[in-house]
């Protein structure tokens, strides 16, 4: 073993190079140690000089170098005793087990064998089965004969070790030596295609299979995402809410919520109550409640016809409203005086998460973040202008005059604290936050969304929208093409184009090039770095994040619906509304994919949703008693149906007990693999603002249906291959969230289909395209993970800038920060390029851009001055980017850029 992270730390995929070691590919090709056949049952043994408990697993990477978590992927060996991928540890014998090789993974020119070792002496992982856990089940460490606590509940942490050996696996159909193996048996002859099934629980009645010309009930699915609101509501349920405790419809199911947390805002002496739960949490968070409020008007205002027609208008007038509704009691001081107003940023915190029971039974403390003039915060501030200014257009279109000027009134104020000199930045908290901007100037482009809504409700401020877009759209968020609550400039532009601005144009050719070229470019294929592009999976999903990667389609699928009104040309507004309909019948299982994402829609859709109060009984009986992180009420006992509403059952792998009729989950790997387990909270989490996208989206596509513009679509991927898109100036892509769990390794792409008026046959994926597209970080990738080195990479084109910093690095010494900047294996000399550093000091933030030029092997060294660093124990934000034209390559306007690193100060 080489190393390993540290407790709750993750080290390299073959461990840290604590010792010096060369074991494995890592760092050069080293003898094969073990030649295998696909599908081979192996004996491997495992050795430990020290057993802190816990489990263990094997993975393979079929490839020599770029040693990635995507690479291992899914490609797990399975105990042939067990069927199992875990040995768990309950003694400290020493281990000699028969595994069984990926049947689908060959590599005869080598490959990674990756053991990797959870061990759990300062924690135990809930939720395994204690058919082969044993006591772990029960939060006990078999090995030490303690009870350490559940692992990401409080504070504990478990710590991780790895190690490789370097293989040989031959293809099924040869022996390592190069023999062919006999032939497989022939297979039987197809049987005659059986007759449709009729539905069944994990599929809607009123759901048919659509062929590939068929397009789904996108009116169904519009009504049933606006049902899932009223599931996150809280306080005092409206009469309206067809969830209601004791209530029961053939549209909704039995009724299971009751009011809840009705003295929000105590702790500040105000009513903070109503609102809507931001996901399978508690939490109350208005940054992305008011981004999907707004979303939720800029869909009711383009498809209302649409709504109308499908007897949905007075189920999403009644939702904004009551989503607004809450946004004005959360701007707890409202005031003409630009520094006076002050706003609600957060209601709960972190405590939250480790309660598992309903929402009407939560104990822990709700404490109030607040963004005021000591804060400062244009971004959250912006967020309450637009969706204070989307839903006044909402219902000014509806004749509520009155209703419409007070909220207008309100967005004003808002968008006057938000645009204060001292306030345009960025909200600095004191404490922890569910939601953080993670652009140092992310606030420009909130500001923009908010101008552009402010701009349809009143001409007087359109000027102020052409401002902040220029503002916006020239600074580093230029190059955001992803769309959410954190990176809003997209929606700016789409809100925009439906406009008569100086900047309308523009910004709408900035949002069908740049942006929906990124998103349509099906010759981008996977694997890719999360964040860095948009890569197709081998089953045709437009992929963008590990973490909720269907909210980000889906915010795409959105935008393209509303190109498909909007667009420029007749051309363009068909290619985006079939890109559109290709994207959203993977969605929703019906083309490409096997399985629905939306719950209660469509074949085989998600049966465990990352959602506390959906894993209890709907019904239950006083008196409940608070117990294991959650409750258990009079006659409850155990999990599952008839269990406790607690943190063991939320662990448990039995199907939710209350059905989440419209909620769209975060979806699958880059891999197309959906594993459907709750405590998944990246791929089986649902959130308000996962499923803004979703109703703009259906509702778009249920107007392009009705309107004849899906005609023509077929049963392609919906657009051909865009021309090189071009980048729109010198910045950075947002940062995802912290990382997390491994992606699983890709596929061969799928076979396309026929050419048609909005398809393409798309050419075979070469791993030489893959590094043009998605630029794997193999400059770096293949030295030894040691945890002091990572790779930021981002490439536009055919340019690809890499940024080697430090994870860690002291205060004091020399830091150094190492750019390479090469076009397809070139490197670039002579090209000025520039790194950021954004530290924080006492509460203050800094951002100091440092400048350097590319030698002759494309590289330039850059120190980070001490003026530029943070306090110990403080982290730094590092990026890279270069507007050079040496840069820019054979099409003019490409700007390379990285993405950003954390890095951590230390004494």
């Amino acid at each position: 073993m080489s190393g390993n992270g540290g407790v709750g730390n993750i080290p390299g995929p073959c461990g840290d190079n604590y010792q010096g070691m060369v074991t494995n590919f890592v760092n050069t090709v080293t003898p094969i140690q073990a030649n295998y056949t696909q599908g081979q049952t192996i004996e491997i043994r495992v050795l430990l000089t020290s057993n802190h408990g816990g489990k263990f697993n094997f993975r393979i990477c079929p490839r020599q170098t770029d040693l990635t978590d995507a690479c291992f992927g899914s490609n797990y060996l399975t105990r042939v005793d067990n069927g199992q991928r875990d040995t768990w540890l309950t003694s400290q014998d020493n281990w000699v087990m028969q595994y069984r090789l990926p049947a689908d993974v060959s590599c005869p020119n080598g490959c990674v064998l990756q053991w990797w070792w959870m061990s759990m002496q300062s924690c135990v992982e809930q939720g395994c089965n204690p058919a082969y856990c044993g006591e772990y089940a029960n939060g006990r460490n078999v090995v030490y004969g303690s009870n350490p606590g559940w692992c990401y509940i409080a504070s504990g942490k478990p710590e991780f070790f790895a190690n490789c050996a370097d293989i040989r696996i031959m293809p099924g159909g040869t022996q390592p030596g190069g023999d062919p193996a006999p032939p497989p048996t022939p297979p039987p002859s197809p049987a005659p295609p059986a007759t449709p099934p009729p539905a069944t629980e994990n599929q809607d009645d009123n759901y048919a299979q659509a062929s590939e010309n068929q397009d789904d009930n996108y009116a169904q699915v519009l009504g049933y995402s606006w049902l899932f609101y009223e599931a996150q509501q809280s306080g005092a349920l409206p009469a309206w809410n067809r969830l209601r405790y004791g209530s029961s419809s053939a549209e909704a199911g039995l009724g299971y919520r009751k009011n809840a947390h009705l003295n929000d805002g105590a702790d500040i002496g105000k009513d903070l109550s109503g609102g809507w739960y931001d996901a399978g949490d508690q939490i109350k968070c208005p940054h992305p409640m008011g981004w999907t409020l707004a979303n939720m008007a800029l869909s009711a205002l383009e498809y209302k016809d649409t709504y109308i027609m499908f007897g949905e208008w007075e189920n999403a007038k009644r939702g904004i409203s009551w989503g607004v509704d809450w946004m004005v009691k959360a701007h707890v001081t409202a005031s003409d005086a630009r520094s006076a107003n002050v706003f609600v940023a957060q209601v709960s915190n972190e405590g939250d998460h480790s309660f598992f029971g309903r929402p009407e039974h939560n104990p822990t403390p709700r404490p109030t973040a607040l963004v005021n003039s000591a804060t400062g915060g244009a971004d959250i501030a912006g967020e309450y202008a637009a969706a204070f200014a989307a839903a006044a257009c909402v219902f000014k279109d509806d004749g509520n005059a009155s209703y419409a000027a007070m909220l207008f009134k309100r967005a004003e104020q808002a968008f006057a604290f938000a645009t204060a000199p001292a306030n345009q930045k960025n909200y600095a908290a004191s404490g922890w936050m569910a939601y953080k901007t993670y652009s140092w100037e992310g606030w420009k482009a909130h500001l923009a969304w908010a101008a552009a809504f402010m701009c349809k409700y009143s001409l007087a401020y359109c000027p102020a929208a052409e401002q902040w877009w220029n503002t916006a759209r020239t600074s580093t968020l230029g190059t955001s093409f992803g769309y959410d609550w954190d990176s809003v400039l997209p929606g700016a532009a789409a809100v925009l184009a439906t406009l008569n601005t100086g900047v309308s144009a523009a910004a709408r050719d900035w949002l069908e090039t740049f942006v929906m070229g990124k998103w349509q470019n099906t010759n981008s294929r996977c694997p890719a770095a999360p964040y860095s592009t948009v890569c197709y999976t081998a089953k045709g999903l437009a992929w963008y994040s590990e973490w909720g990667t269907l909210r980000n389609t889906n915010n795409a699928i959105f935008l393209a619906a509303l190109m498909g009104k909007n667009g420029a040309t007749p051309a363009s507004r068909q290619q985006h509304a079939c890109w559109a309909r290709r994207q959203m019948r993977y969605t929703l299982g019906s083309w490409g994919s096997d399985r629905s994402y939306v719950i209660g829609y469509g074949p085989n859709w998600p049966k465990q949703p990352h959602h506390r109060q959906s894993a209890c009984s709907a019904t239950y009986n006083e008196p409940c008693v608070l117990s294991n992180g959650g409750t258990c009420c009079a006659g409850e006992s155990g999990t599952g149906a008839g269990g406790c509403c607690d943190s063991a059952n939320f662990m448990a792998p039995h199907p939710a007990l209350i059905t989440l009729y419209g909620g769209l989950v975060g979806g699958p790997d880059q891999n197309d693999v959906y594993p459907d387990v709750r405590n998944d909270y990246k791929m089986s989490e649902v959130a308000v603002d996962y499923n803004a996208g979703l109703t703009g989206g259906s509702a778009g596509l249920a107007y392009l249906l009705t309107t004849g513009a899906l005609t023509s679509c077929g049963a392609g991927p919906g657009v051909p291959p865009p021309s090189t898109p071009p980048s729109p100036g010198p910045g950075t892509s947002p940062s995802p969230p912290p990382p997390g769990n491994p992606l699983p390794s890709p596929t061969p792409p799928a076979p396309q289909p026929p050419s048609g008026p909005c398809s393409v046959t798309v050419a075979e994926w070469s791993k030489t395209t893959a590094a043009q597209v998605a630029s794997p970080a193999s400059a770096t990738m293949a030295e030894p993970l040691s945890l002091s080195k990572a790779t930021i990479t981002l490439a536009i084109l055919v340019d690809i800038l890499v940024a080697e910093a430090p994870s860690r690095a002291p205060v004091s010494g020399p830091v150094f920060v190492t750019l390479t900047l090469n076009r397809q294996g070139d490197p670039v000399a002579g090209a000025k390029v520039y790194v950021q550093v954004t530290s924080v000091s006492k509460g203050k933030s800094t951002t100091t851009t440092l400048a350097g030029v590319t030698k002759t092997d494309g590289t330039a060294k850059i120190a980070i001055p001490p003026r530029a660093r943070g306090a110990s124990g403080s982290r730094s934000i590092v990026e890279a980017f270069t507007t050079d034209a040496r840069a820019q390559g054979a099409k003019a306007g490409v700007a390379v850029l990285s993405s950003r690193k954390r890095l951590t100060w230390t004494g």
